[in-house]
C-alpha cells in the first residue's frame, strides 16, 4: 500500500487533524491548552508536561473526545506512539467512537503508510457511520490513486447525510489532485450555500484554469454573496473583471477590497488603479499606482499600468517614459508590454507627431522582442507589417509580410494561432499589392493561397470572383 504513501501528507494537513474531536468542552480544552504549549515547545521531549497528563487523563479518563484531542496534540508533535496510546484509551471507554479510529488512521498517515491508513479510516466509518470525518479521510487516500473509489465512499456518505456537502468535498479533493474538469463538475453540481469560503476560492480558481474566465467571475460574485467578509473572493473578483474588460464590476469590487479594514497590500492599490484605468479615472489611478511603489518597490508593474494613465491622458511622453522605465526594471516583461510600448509610438504616428521617428521607434521595439524572444520571430514581424499598413509604408508592409510567410508558410506543425498570423500576412501583402500598387497580378499570387486557406475571407473572395471575371471576358 505504499503507493499512497507520497500523497498523504499533505491531504491530512489539509483535511486538518481529527478536527471535529477538537471541538469540545471548554474544559478539557483549558486544561490541554499548557500540555499542548509545552509538547509545541519541545516536540522530541521524552515525558514533556508528564504531570500535567497524568492529571489530564485522570480527570478525563471517562471521556473519549478529551482523550483524542490529548492524541491530536502528541500527533502535532510527532509523537506517534503517544498518541496511538490516546486512542486506544479512547476506544476502550467507548468501541464505537469514530474519532479515536481517525486518530489512529492519522498517526499512520503521518508516519507514510497509506494501506494502514485506509484501513482505519474504513474502521471508522462502520464504527461511526453518522461521523463525515471518516468518509472524508477514507476518500482522501484515495484522491489521487483510486479516484473512483473516492467517489464511491463519498457517494455512500451523501446517501446516509443527505445534507452533508459532498459534492463540494468531491470538487474541492478532485481540485487538490488537479483533476479539474471533475472539480468543475462537482462544484457546479454543489449548493452554493454549501460550499465554504475556502472551497470557493478553488471553485473560482477550477474555472479560470479552465479558461473560462466568464465563469469565474460569476463564480467569485456568487461567493462574495454568500460569503460577503471574504477579502479572498473579493479580490479574485476585482482581478476577473479587470481581465474580462467588465470596468463597473472592477470598480465596485476594488472599492470593497478598500473598505474592508484589513490590511491592504501594493497589489491592491495596482489592481484599484487598474480599475480606475478602465473606468477612465486616470488621475486617482496614478495616485494608487505610487501608493503601491512606496508600498513595495519592487511592484515594477505599477510604473506599466501608470503609463496607461497617462496614455489615457494623452500625455504620450509621460506615458513612453514610464513604460520604458517598467521594461528596463522588468527581465520578465511580456510581448504584449513590448507591443504597449510600441502602441505609444503609433499613436504618436497616428497623430501625425514626428511620424518617421516615432515609426521607426515602434519597429525597434518588435526587433528588440525578436532577440529576446526569437520563437516569436513571425507574431512580430507581423507585428511590423500591421504597423507599416497602418502608416501607410507600402513596401515595409509587403517585406515584413513575406517574413511571416518565409517564416510559416511551410512549417509542418504550424498550429492555429500561426495558421492565423499567415492568412493575416497574405492578406496584408495581397491587398497592399492590389489597393496601393495596382498590381493584381502580384496580388493575387497572395490571395489566392489565402483563399485556399479561408474562402470566407472577404478579400480573398473578390480577388477569386475578380479572377473568375476575367477568365469569363477572356472566354468571350
Amino acid at each position: 500500500m505504499k503507493i499512497f504513501n507520497k500523497y498523504l501528507l499533505a491531504g491530512v494537513m489539509v483535511m486538518g487533524l481529527s478536527s471535529s474531536a477538537m471541538s469540545q468542552d471548554v474544559d478539557y480544552k483549558t486544561m490541554l491548552a499548557p500540555i499542548t504549549s509545552a509538547l509545541k515547545a519541545n516536540p522530541t521531549g521524552v515525558d514533556v508536561a508528564k504531570d500535567l497528563v497524568k492529571n489530564y487523563t485522570k480527570v478525563f479518563k471517562k471521556n473519549p473526545e478529551a482523550l483524542v484531542a490529548l492524541g491530536n496534540s502528541y500527533l502535532s508533535a510527532k509523537q506517534f506512539d503517544k498518541a496511538s496510546e490516546c486512542a486506544d484509551l479512547a476506544l476502550k471507554k467507548n468501541p464505537n467512537y469514530g474519532n479515536a479510529y481517525i486518530l489512529k488512521g492519522d498517526v499512520e498517515a503521518l508516519k507514510d503508510d497509506g494501506g494502514a491508513a485506509a484501513n482505519w479510516y474504513d474502521r471508522a466509518i462502520f464504527a461511526d457511520p453518522q461521523n463525515a470525518e471518516g468518509y472524508l479521510r477514507y476518500a482522501n487516500v484515495f484522491r489521487k490513486v483510486n479516484p473512483q473509489e473516492s467517489e464511491r465512499v463519498l457517494n455512500e456518505l451523501r446517501k446516509i447525510m443527505p445534507n452533508f456537502p459532498v459534492e463540494a468535498e468531491l470538487g474541492h479533493s478532485n481540485y487538490l489532485t488537479r483533476n479539474y474538469d471533475k472539480a468543475l463538475e462537482f462544484f457546479q453540481m454543489a449548493k452554493k450555500e454549501s460550499i465554504d469560503e475556502e472551497k470557493f476560492v478553488e471553485y473560482v480558481f477550477t474555472a479560470n484554469i479552465l479558461g473560462n474566465k466568464k465563469l469565474s467571475l460569476d463564480v467569485a460574485k456568487q461567493g462574495v454573496g454568500i460569503h460577503p467578509n471574504s477579502l479572498a473572493l473579493i479580490r479574485l473578483a476585482v482581478i476577473n473583471a479587470i481581465d474580462l474588460g467588465e470596468n463597473a464590476d472592477a470598480l465596485k469590487y476594488a472599492m470593497m477590497v478598500f473598505n474592508d479594514n484589513g490590511k491592504k497590500n501594493a497589489t491592491d492599490y495596482i489592481n484599484y488603479g487598474r480599475a480606475l484605468n478602465g473606468n477612465g479615472q486616470y488621475d486617482e489611478a496614478i495616485a494608487q499606482f505610487e501608493t503601491a511603489l512606496k508600498e513595495d518597490e519592487e511592484k515594477v508593474e505599477a510604473y506599466r499600468y501608470m503609463s496607461d494613465s497617462y496614455k489615457g491622458k494623452d500625455e504620450m511622453d509621460k506615458s513612453l517614459e514610464l513604460m520604458q522605465k517598467y521594461l528596463n526594471l522588468n527581465d520578465e516583461a511580456k510581448p504584449s508590454d513590448y507591443k504597449s510600448l510600441a502602441d505609444i509610438y503609433m499613436k504618436n504616428v497616428e497623430e501625425g507627431i514626428d511620424k518617421e521617428n516615432n515609426f521607426k521607434k515602434s519597429l525597434k521595439v518588435y526587433d528588440d522582442v525578436i532577440k529576446k524572444y526569437p520563437q516569436l520571430s513571425a507574431w512580430a514581424y507581423l507585428r511590423k507589417a500591421n504597423n507599416s499598413y497602418n502608416a501607410e509604408y507600402d513596401d515595409l508592409t509587403i517585406e515584413f509580410s513575406n517574413k511571416v510567410i518565409e517564416i510559416i508558410e511551410n512549417k509542418s506543425d504550424r498550429d492555429d494561432l500561426e495558421l492565423g498570423y499567415l492568412k493575416q500576412a497574405y492578406r496584408f501583402a495581397g491587398y497592399t499589392y492590389w489597393n496601393s500598387k495596382d498590381d493584381f497580378n502580384t496580388a493575387k499570387v497572395y490571395l489566392n493561397k489565402l483563399y485556399d486557406l479561408d474562402p470566407d475571407d472577404s478579400i480573398a473572395k473578390q480577388a477569386h470572383e475578380a479572377q473568375q471575371e476575367e477568365t469569363v471576358q477572356a472566354e468571350d
